[in-house]
């Protein structure tokens, strides 16, 4: 998933802290290296993987707002 258009980089203005992208980016960073790593294990794999789908469904969901 690309989310790197400009409408998803607009800060939401009754949140703080990182962005649903800033996560959803992070959180595949974090995958990419975790999974180079010898103590790599499918447990925490796939609970980093829901939280960088949970991070694409936000971005997603937001995104349909701003559409209606």
């Amino acid at each position: 998933m690309d989310f790197s258009s400009s409408e998803t980089n607009q800060e939401d203005e009754t949140e703080e802290g990182p962005l649903h992208i800033e996560a959803y980016q992070c959180l595949e960073t974090a995958i990419l290296w975790f999974q180079k790593q010898e103590e790599c294990n499918n447990a925490q794999l796939s609970t980093l993987e829901s939280l960088r789908d949970l991070a694409a469904v936000k971005i997603c969901g937001k995104m349909k707002q701003e559409k209606d």
